[in-house]
């Protein structure tokens, strides 16, 4: 088998518009695997959330996750890989999204901390399955400042580039800018992807970059699709994505990643 090891992100990718994996990708999934392949995921959302979907289609080796800040592994309950924001940095991030009132969550492993839980807040938890018990409402001033993975705002594109801008001007460093979707807006520390979490995801498994796919559709997987041997972006995908795979499958609602391994098992791709 030419490629051992198949990366798909979720949202817009693996799920469909339901949030739903059809029957379909569940089936292509479960005969790559009897082929010989390995299958896994990685998004933006944290543990808790990715939980019941690794145990839905039978993921048994590590997850990516926080888009890319943690590499976990649910059959062994341990973490392969971590990276945090750094203090100084966090706390700037903070002060400033609260002094420009922009919708936040900071992610402390499978705990988030929010400063209140609006309508943005409740739909999206409401749209990534989370356990409200997880959520810990509370001033900035009661957030934790230690293994924070990421900050997710939600807001449009304007209002974070104010904040960009703003965060140059009081020495926000240390840290990287992702879209996730089309109003997620994410702080990451520096360095952080999808596509370096796959790396070291690869060594872990002992596949070589050469030996894997990946399959995404926004902004948060470019990294991902450059850093795979085939790089796969779906019908769906931002143009920003297309630019960089080396082949287009089908959209999230029309079974794509089944499509794409359909395709794959016949030995009808190639990079």
């Amino acid at each position: 088998m030419q490629y051992k090891l198949i990366v798909a992100d979720m949202d817009g990718t693996l799920l469909n518009d339901k949030k739903e994996i059809s029957p379909k990708n569940r089936e292509y999934i479960d005969k790559y695997r009897k082929a010989g392949g390995l299958f896994t995921v990685a998004t933006g959302r944290g543990l808790s959330t990715v939980e019941n979907i690794a145990k839905e289609i039978l993921i048994d080796i590590p997850v990516i996750l926080y888009n890319g800040a943690q590499v976990y592994d649910f059959n062994n309950k341990k973490i392969i890989y971590e990276k945090f924001l750094s203090e100084d940095a966090y706390k700037k991030a903070l002060t400033l999204l609260d002094n420009l009132n922009i919708t936040f969550l900071a992610y402390q492993g499978p705990h988030m901390w929010v400063k209140e839980l609006s309508v943005a807040v409740a739909e999206h938890l409401r749209k990534e399955t989370v356990n409200i018990e997880n959520v810990t409402a509370a001033s900035i001033n009661e957030f934790p400042i230690k293994g924070i993975n990421k900050i997710l705002t939600i807001t449009d594109r304007n209002t974070f580039e104010k904040f960009r801008e703003a965060s140059s001007q009081i020495g926000l460093t240390g840290v990287r800018f992702v879209q996730s979707e089309v109003n997620y807006f994410e702080i990451l520390p520096e360095g952080v992807s999808k596509g370096h979490a796959l790396e070291e995801l690869a060594v872990y498994l002992d596949i070589p970059l050469s030996q894997t796919a990946a399959i995404g559709d926004h902004m948060n997987d470019i990294e991902m699709v450059r850093a795979a041997g085939l790089g796969v972006a779906m019908a769906n995908a931002r143009d920003e994505v297309k630019r960089y795979a080396h082949f287009i499958t089908k959209s999230n609602n029309d079974d794509g990643v089944a499509y794409f391994i359909e395709l794959l098992l016949k030995n009808q791709i190639s990079s």
